[in-house]
Order: structure tokens, then sequence, then C-alpha cells
């Protein structure tokens, strides 16, 4: 527990604010940012980053405590036993701790990635705390995304009553994917937000959630109020898929000292291009 942590995300001045809100940092098994990469990028490029790591805070801990001129937000992804995802953002680095001691870490499962809880369990257990629920990627394959569970009848569509915000534009989701969670989220009466998901540093930025912030007012409050835009700076589809694949090659020849192709790792030296960002009709 840190005994000083940082006061919650608050926005002095009107003012329109663009947050990555969804990033993971090496603290989830599957990502490789570092924190001081995203702080880095996010400090450049003129956004906040909510850190989310897979039942996991260390990141979101590290990234609130050197945080300087980026905004962090502190949240988690749980990841329910069945595979299905759910974000939670907290207001401050405190109460994401004491819900991450209480509620999830006697839940992990021996590879950390799943926990003993279902769904419908985590965001009940949620709603003791003051956060904010999202569904991210509801149209995600292998049955990761909320709409998709909910309109196979594997969950009652009751659970969307405690949710607050819809994920409507992920990074690594497709254009299709991400119109279809947009609407469906639309459809609830729920807000939209947008993150690219990184699990690396080529996509960091690629999805961001703009929003006006009023004097004083708390950056996740500024969520709920609805007036959320979805801010879309992804490069092609061909290009990101080319940048993935060119990444996976770069950490399997660092990692497991395999060869690749020199191809491939060409395509790993690509610069990060930032396209003019567009704005997404929600």
């Amino acid at each position: 527990m840190q005994e000083n942590p940082p006061p919650p995300p608050v926005v002095p001045a009107e003012k329109f604010v663009s947050v990555d809100m969804h990033l993971h940092t090496r603290a989830s098994l599957d990502a490789f940012n570092t924190v001081d990469t995203i702080l880095r990028i996010a400090a450049q490029e003129g956004f906040g980053v909510a850190i989310t790591d897979h039942n996991e805070i260390a990141g979101a801990i590290e990234a609130a405590s050197k945080a300087k001129e980026v905004l962090v937000v502190p949240g988690i992804e749980l990841k329910a036993g069945n595979g299905v995802d759910v974000l939670v953002y907290f207001h401050d680095v405190a109460s994401l701790e004491g819900y991450y001691v209480r509620e999830v870490e006697p839940y992990k499962a021996a590879l950390g990635f799943f926990l003993d809880r279902t769904e419908e369990e985590l965001i009940e257990a949620a709603r003791g705390y003051d956060c904010v629920i999202a569904a991210p990627h509801p149209y995600a394959p292998q049955r990761m995304g909320l709409a998709g569970i909910i309109e196979g009848g594997h969950v009652r569509p009751e659970v969307m009553e405690r949710v607050h915000l819809v994920e409507g534009g992920n990074g690594t989701m497709s254009v299709r994917a991400n119109k279809l969670g947009a609407a469906w989220g639309k459809s609830l009466g729920k807000p939209l937000i947008a993150g690219s998901d990184a699990h690396t540093a080529r996509f960091i930025g690629t999805m961001l959630t703009g929003v006006t912030v009023r004097p004083g007012e708390r950056y996740l409050d500024a969520l709920l109020r609805g007036e959320t835009q979805i801010i879309d700076t992804k490069l092609p589809q061909w290009q990101c898929a080319m940048m993935f694949l060119a990444g996976q090659a770069e950490l399997v020849s660092r990692k497991g000292g395999w060869r690749v192709t020199r191809r491939l790792m060409k395509c790993a030296r690509i610069r990060r291009r930032r396209p003019i960002a567009k704005l997404v009709a929600v």
C-alpha cells in the first residue's frame, strides 16, 4: 500500500481531455510495454492513460507514482473464469489497492490469468466501491466480450444495469466489431469510451476517449455525463497487422533466440506514424 497516494485525477479548469482508456504493461502476462514507455509516448503526444492490466495493479501503481505531465487513471481488466473481460476504473490508487486486495487477489488462479469468479460476481463486487465499471470489446471473439455472451444466452442481460460504460472503440478490434460494440452501447444508453488495448508500444494511443472536463471535476465523473467522443488514430488495418507480426517476430527473436526473416525484422523497425486523428460519430 502507498503511504501517500496521489490525489484523484482532477482537471483544474474546463478542458477537452483525451485518454487511452485501455492499456497493458508488463504486469500483464501477455504484454510488453514498460510504464516508462507508456508515459513517454503519452507525454509526447498529449493524452492521458488508464493502466488496466489483467488481474494486476503493479503497473497502475507505478504509473501513478511516476506521472508528472500525464493524467493517469488507475484501473484493472478482470478476466472471469470463463474468459469474459470486465474493466474497472478508480478515482485513486488507494481505492484500487483496496479493491484488489479484497476482491481480486484471493481469487487468482495458479497462472494468474483467470479469476475464480464469474463476470456477474466481479461486477457485483465492484459496486461496493467508488469506481466505474466498463464492458470492453463487447463483440470480441472467443466469448471475451459481454455483448456476445449475453446475446448467446450465457449471461443475464440484467448484468448491464450495473455497468456504467461500454468500450465502443478498441484498437485491437476490427472496424465492424467496434461499430457493433458502439451501437450496442448506445442502445443501452451507456456512455462510450475507447482505448488502444495496446500490449506493445506500437499501438499505444491508437484509440482515445475524448471528453470536456469541467473545473474541479474528476475525469471519471466527466465520462459518466455521457458527452464522450471516440478518437481513432489507427493506421490502416493491413499496416497494423504487419506491425503486429513484426513485433511478435522481434519478441521471439529476443526471448527465444530463434531466427526470423529479414523482411519481418525490417517491418519491426517501422517508425510510429500518427495520422490525423478523426472523431468517430457516436
